[in-house]
């Protein structure tokens, strides 16, 4: 017999075996993939959703806080005190936030 027509006899044990996945090993990587991404995504949107939730309690915080402030400047304004009283009032804010003065001179106030 032609030795090309012969098969070659290291690789006739693997004729029987497998040669890849089976149906069920794709189907359980698949299930597992799926139900991990639809509980990645209901987290996702719980986040969102929280977020906007708590940007709205912000705004409305802040609203609240800039009535307060232009209610307390009016009343202020209505009674007729001297200008010192309201530039030296208060705006609720920390320190930090406002301009330092130099250290040398006077603050001159307007």
């Amino acid at each position: 017999m032609c030795p090309f027509f012969q098969k070659p006899r290291q690789f006739t044990h693997l004729i029987g075996q497998a040669g890849g996945f089976i149906l069920l090993e794709v189907l359980v990587a698949m299930s597992i993939v799926a139900s991990s991404w639809i509980v990645l995504e209901g987290s996702y949107y719980r986040l969102v959703l929280k977020m906007a939730q708590i940007q709205v309690k912000k705004a409305a915080i802040n609203g609240e806080r800039d009535q307060y402030e232009v209610a307390l400047f009016t009343a202020m304004q209505s009674d007729k005190q001297d200008t010192k009283v309201v530039l030296n009032e208060s705006s609720r804010m920390s320190r930090r936030s406002r301009r330092i003065p130099h250290s040398g001179g006077s603050v001159n106030q307007k």
